[in-house]
Parts: C-alpha cells; sequence; structure tokens
C-alpha cells in the first residue's frame, strides 16, 4: 500500500507519459497511485504475440500499435541509451522507401529506434522499477468513472481531487483528450476541459499479416502517400531483427473511419493493398486486424501539457509537447508531474 505521510497523486493512464510522470513523482518523495483500465500496462503501445501458426513467425512479438520512435531531446535520449544498455531497445533504421504519386524515393531521416521485446516492454520494465517503491501503487483493469476537484477543501485548507470518492492531493490524466473528457465532471477545471474539446483525433487500423516465407524486397519501412487505404507499412521481423515474415500496415484516416464499427471488414482491402505495393503473389497464412479510435491528434499542441493550478489537474500525452510521437507523451508525461510537484511544494 502507499505511504500516506506524503503528498498523495493519482495518474491516470499507464502508458509512457503516465509512468513518466509517476516515476518524475516518486524520485521527488510523492506517492502515487496509477489507475489503468487495461489488464496491462503500455497503453497505445500495444503488441501481439504470434503462436502456433507453424512457421518462422511462431513466438514473434509485433508492434500493433507505435511502429518506432525517435529521439531528440537530451531527457529522451539518455533514456534511449539506457533501454539500448539494456538489450530493451535497438537501432532500426534512418533511411527508408516513400511511395508517392510520382514514384518511389529513399528517404534519409532521424533514427528510428525499435524496442527489442515490443513497444509495451519498455513501459512494463519502468513499471517494474517503480513497484519497487512502497510509494507507488499500480492499480489495472480499474476503469476511472468520475473525477471531482474540491477547490476549498475545509478539512486541509487546501485544494483536492477526488476520483471515485477517493481523496488525492492532484490528479494527472495520461491520455487522449477524448478520454480524459469522460473523466472529467462538467464543473471540474472548466478552462482545461474546455481546451481539450478543441482537438480532433484520427482513427487506424492495425493490419498483421503473417506469411509462409518472405518474399518482398528488403526494407524496413515504407511510408505510404498515394494510397486510400494503407499509410505505413512496417516490417516486423526486420524490426525485431529476426527476419520473421510478418508485416504490420496501418490504415488511412479515412479507411478506419469508413469501417469504424467492422475493422474485420477492413482487413481484405488492406492485405489486397499491401500486396500489390511490394509485389507479394503469396496470400498471408494469418491476418490479425485491430482498430485504433484514438491512434494519433491531427496536430499535437506546443504546450507541454494541460494544466488547471485551480483544479490541481494536467492532462499529458503525445497531443503535447509538439509533433505527436512516443518521445513527446514521455516529455509531457514528466512536465504535468512538474506542474504538480510546484503547485504541491509552495
Amino acid at each position: 500500500m502507499i505511504e500516506q505521510t506524503s503528498p498523495r497523486v493519482a495518474v491516470v493512464g499507464c502508458g509512457l507519459s503516465g509512468v513518466a510522470a509517476a516515476e518524475t513523482l516518486i524520485r521527488q518523495g510523492f506517492s502515487v497511485c496509477i489507475f489503468d483500465m487495461g489488464e496491462n500496462p503500455g497503453g497505445r503501445l500495444a503488441v501481439r504475440d504470434i503462436a502456433g501458426t507453424g512457421t518462422a513467425a511462431d513466438g514473434e512479438v509485433v508492434d500493433v500499435g507505435a511502429a518506432f520512435f525517435t529521439t531528440s531531446s537530451d531527457d529522451f535520449s539518455a533514456r534511449v541509451m539506457d533501454w539500448i544498455a539494456r538489450d530493451l531497445a535497438r537501432a532500426w533504421f534512418d533511411t527508408c522507401t516513400v511511395i508517392e504519386d510520382a514514384g518511389r524515393r529513399r528517404s534519409s531521416g532521424p533514427m528510428r529506434f525499435a524496442a527489442t521485446r515490443g513497444t509495451r516492454s519498455l513501459v512494463v520494465d519502468l513499471v517494474e522499477v517503480l513497484s519497487a517503491s512502497p510509494r507507488f501503487e499500480l492499480r489495472l483493469a480499474t476503469k476511472v468513472q468520475q473525477m471531482r476537484s474540491d477547490l476549498a477543501d475545509p478539512r486541509r485548507g487546501t485544494a483536492s481531487v477526488t476520483i471515485d470518492g477517493e481523496r488525492f492531493d492532484a490528479a494527472i490524466l495520461a491520455m487522449p483528450d477524448a478520454q480524459a473528457l469522460r473523466i472529467l465532471t462538467p464543473d471540474c477545471a472548466p478552462l482545461l476541459a474546455s481546451q481539450l474539446a478543441t482537438s480532433q483525433w484520427q482513427p487506424t487500423i492495425s493490419h498483421t499479416m503473417i506469411f509462409q516465407e518472405r518474399t518482398w524486397a528488403d526494407d524496413d519501412f515504407w511510408f505510404v502517400n498515394n494510397s486510400d487505404v494503407v499509410a505505413s507499412i512496417a516490417d516486423n521481423g526486420r524490426r525485431r531483427g529476426t527476419s520473421a515474415p510478418v508485416l504490420v500496415a496501418h490504415s488511412t484516416a479515412e479507411l478506419a473511419h469508413a469501417h469504424f464499427d467492422s475493422a474485420q471488414d477492413a482487413g481484405p482491402q488492406m492485405t489486397a493493398a499491401v500486396r500489390a505495393i511490394l509485389d507479394i503473389t503469396a496470400e498471408p497464412i494469418l491476418t490479425l486486424t485491430r482498430r485504433w479510435g484514438l491512434a494519433h491528434p491531427t496536430s499535437a499542441r506546443e504546450e507541454e501539457c494541460g494544466w488547471d493550478a485551480d483544479a490541481r489537474i494536467a492532462v499529458c500525452g503525445d497531443g503535447w509537447h509538439g509533433k505527436p510521437r512516443m518521445e513527446a507523451a514521455w516529455l509531457s508525461g514528466k512536465s504535468a508531474a512538474l506542474k504538480v510537484l510546484a503547485a504541491l511544494s509552495q
């Protein structure tokens, strides 16, 4: 159980942003309880374990959420270097293929990194470290229903946040804006709620294709700019360094909107598109399809996080801190924690 001698903060969401916030707070002596409605840590950093196909793909870990991550800040770069040193991450590619109406071209950019055991493993690793602290508590499979801010708590003379009847000194919502809005009551942090209501998020469909053998040209990643069906294709075998015959495509937002209630129906279209793009004659022996209703924001705010000082509630995630990416989620979570630290240390 969490020690009650230090300020107590609730973090709702156990993705990368949430654990970054929790780590920052615990290092400063605060107590943290993370809530997540999923049965595993990781949030949208989701993976699938493949077994029973009778192919070289058996035992493969497939990233069906974020495809890769990049670094630009010293803070996140140091964390990535630590992951690499402990064989949790590896450099993947800095050059890939871009497919557009004018043809195909090779494009160089920043190094893209992959998690050796899937992106979820990075969050799991952080949770395992946090779990060694008596000031940390994790409640999985727990869906938060409602949050209320008591701006003048007569018992303590300070503001507090109540989550489903349980009191905390502050709260951080580490999740997409639409999910945060469902938790906040209408009279709880109205300025923050109005800010969240202006954002727009796009859906996507993740489609995994497992083949009997590799027949496509060696490459790591394809950005597809001239398709109504597929937006990107990742070679999961090369991502893992196993050469397993597994490809993962992400759909366009248009296709995901059209099949929002029937993601499985989009699978054949995505398979056909990938086979045509990569000149694959064989059919996959197995496909796995998953819809993400809130895959990514159409644009990320430049602000590091959302913060209501009166209500003591912060919102963070990859919809903040510039370009949507895993690094933005990490930095936004830390920024939200710093807002809370400053408020509760006064």
